[in-house]
């Protein structure tokens, strides 16, 4: 399996996703039926319990994520007829790929998309999980490190804090004191307090300065 074929497949997953009136992204199963390379859709229905069955199990709702519909379909040339389907929700379609045929091309290229999308979000919550520190009883975030995560410097993260302040509430993010910041050179593997930066520096710029965000 190569990566560029992964990704095609992934690709036309996403192409034939729907917008409905409310805005909300969903799939149509008849759809995602003929990219998974069913011949028929009645060959497609079982697979589409079984996913209702792996809901079930996750604690899911299935309302949530599968709604009976009925849609048209075309007929030869230009008669159209009404027939049903069903509308997923991307957590659906995860299950479904998970539940159907892995011989088929399609479904195994989708499975090891979703594979790694696991294997990437599992590695980016360790990340997190590493940058995370508790103080004064709340977990907290460093501006800093926050930035890392969001591939951007400091002071670019910052900048869009203060551009967007009003979508923070007040209890959200605050300055660190001296007296923090040497309790978590004490308490946590942090060398010096270096590594939180130029403090006076820091707390001319703004009331958002060497703030911590809450996880």
């Amino acid at each position: 399996m190569t990566e560029e074929l992964i990704n095609q497949h992934s690709n036309l997953f996403e192409q034939i996703k729907q917008t409905d009136e409310n805005g909300n992204e969903f799939w149509s199963a008849r759809n995602l039926s003929k990219a998974l390379e069913y011949s028929e859709f009645r060959h497609f229905l079982p697979v589409i319990d079984r996913a209702k069955e792996a809901c079930i199990n996750s604690g899911q709702q299935v309302s949530d994520h599968f709604e009976d519909i009925f849609e048209m379909i075309n007929i030869g040339k230009t008669a159209r007829r009404e027939v049903k389907s069903v509308k997923l929700s991307r957590y659906a379609c995860y299950l479904i790929v998970q539940n159907a045929d892995p011989n088929k091309e399609a479904v195994a290229m989708l499975q090891s998309y979703y594979a790694n999308q696991i294997d990437m979000k599992a590695h980016s919550h360790s990340t997190i999980m590493n940058f995370i520190y508790r103080i004064d009883g709340i977990h907290i975030m460093l501006d800093k490190d926050l930035a890392v995560l969001y591939q951007t410097e400091t002071r670019t993260l910052k900048q869009a804090v203060k551009r967007n302040i009003e979508r923070f509430p007040s209890d959200f993010m605050f300055e660190l004191t001296d007296k923090q910041i040497d309790s978590m050179v004490s308490q946590f593997v942090i060398p010096s307090k270096s590594y939180f930066g130029e403090q006076n520096h820091l707390r001319l710029q703004s009331k958002v300065s060497q703030c911590f965000l809450q996880y």
